[in-house]
């Protein structure tokens, strides 16, 4: 039987976020059920820092989860969740794919897109067999790019873990670089011809299109993800 369980931050409705000229897709609210909790519980602090130069990250959507949850695998094709964050920056699907999981403990979405230089911090419970942290959120001015966390271990004592993510390619759309196939705030696009057919390293902007490769393109890594453990007893 499947278990319900508490989300850390209310998933709004995935409205259209309209930005200077564009938008990213949007989805409806995932409708993960909240669980009323009576035992002791672990909440993870996860901070989230874009490191790149010119690009800015869409929502972000976190999952804590035991061991054994991935939601993609370097060399195989990107699932349908995936393709719905890498190309249009909706972290919707990749909500829902966790919230149908059996062995996911927490799930959350953030508020808004994440510009370069910033970070934003997210709350999520855990402990117990929930040792695992999933993060994924999309490098915008991109055809299909996304940094990610794919099951990573959470600290187990008091204290922290830092992770560092590269750019991942989706290969579910071709890296045309131009701004039909792009969403917004730069481009206004709704996605381009299929790409290479399987997830890899990312190898940048190339400026072959309309994107600007001193503006737009990063060098790895592009994510920095610290998690930190910060506990505690529940409330009644």
């Amino acid at each position: 039987m499947k278990r319900k369980f508490f989300l850390s931050t209310t998933l709004f409705a995935l409205l259209s976020i309209g930005l200077a000229g564009g938008a990213l897709l949007a989805d409806e609210d995932p409708n993960v059920v909240a669980e009323e909790m009576d035992v002791e519980h672990i909440v993870f602090r996860v901070r989230i820092t874009n490191l790149t130069k010119g690009q800015p990250f869409s929502r972000i959507a976190l999952a804590t989860h035991r061991g054994g949850i991935r939601y993609f695998e370097l060399g195989a094709p990107a699932p349908r969740p995936l393709v719905a964050l890498a190309e249009h920056g909706n972290p919707a699907p990749l909500a829902r794919f966790f919230a149908g999981q059996d062995g996911v403990r927490d799930v959350a979405v953030t508020e808004r897109p994440l510009g370069p230089g910033e970070s934003v911090v997210m709350h999520l419970r855990g402990g117990g067999p929930h040792t695992r942290l999933s993060v994924g959120g999309m490098l915008v001015d991109t055809n299909d790019a996304f940094f990610a966390l794919n099951g990573s271990r959470v600290p187990l004592r008091r204290n922290q873990r830092v992770r560092v993510s590269p750019a991942y390619d989706a290969g579910s759309e071709l890296n045309d670089e131009q701004c039909s196939s792009i969403p917004g705030p730069f481009c206004e696009g709704n996605g381009g011809l299929d790409g290479e057919g399987f997830v890899h390293v990312h190898n940048g902007i190339h400026g072959i299109g309309d994107l600007e490769p001193a503006r737009r393109d990063f060098r790895n890594p592009v994510a920095r993800i610290q998690i930190e453990r910060v506990a505690v007893p529940v409330e009644n």
